[in-house]
């Protein structure tokens, strides 16, 4: 699935988008349609780039960079973890560098670990208006400055509602 710079900003301006993916051949030809909506409000989370001191070397891949939350190991725990539902949504997803021909993504995890969370928001309960929780799983200094700051603008004052955004 790709997004164009059009995509991102109709969902900043709160537009619903629909996109399709590539085909995919297993388990037989298939593609998927996924309609898209900014989830945390009418802002967009801000692009983010990254320094030259975030690694992409050998497949592009990166390890350990999401967030925990695959339902089976959640489910293994003892006691078993269950999230609260309607509480949280991600920000950022991981992608990897691997092309899509590959065999399965699930044969090169947790080297690739696509689509897992990278950044979530989240709040106390579900009935609460605002999110109060940012969970983030890399390291921020890894970001270029401008991303840096955007991404902490956007969640402190935009979501947290705490100070006044940079002008």
């Amino acid at each position: 699935m790709t997004l164009s710079a059009a995509d991102f900003t109709a969902l900043k301006h709160g537009e619903t988008i629909v996109v399709e993916s590539s085909e995919q051949a297993a388990p037989q030809p298939h593609r998927h349609v996924f309609t898209i909506v900014d989830q945390v409000g009418h802002w967009g989370a801000p692009p983010l780039f990254v320094s030259n001191l975030w690694s992409q070397a050998g497949t592009g891949g990166r390890t350990n960079v999401e967030i925990y939350d695959m339902p089976s190991e959640l489910a293994s725990q003892n006691p078993p973890l269950v999230p609260i539902a309607g509480i949280s949504v991600p920000l950022y997803a991981f992608v990897s560098g691997l092309p899509e021909e590959f065999p399965t993504v699930a044969s090169f995890y947790p080297d690739t670990a696509d689509n897992q969370p990278m950044f979530i928001m989240s709040k106390n309960s579900a009935a609460d208006a605002y999110f109060s929780r940012a969970f983030c799983g890399f390291e921020v200094y890894l970001l270029e400055a401008v991303s840096h700051r955007m991404l902490s603008e956007y969640v402190l004052v935009r979501h947290f509602r705490l100070g006044n955004p940079v002008p």
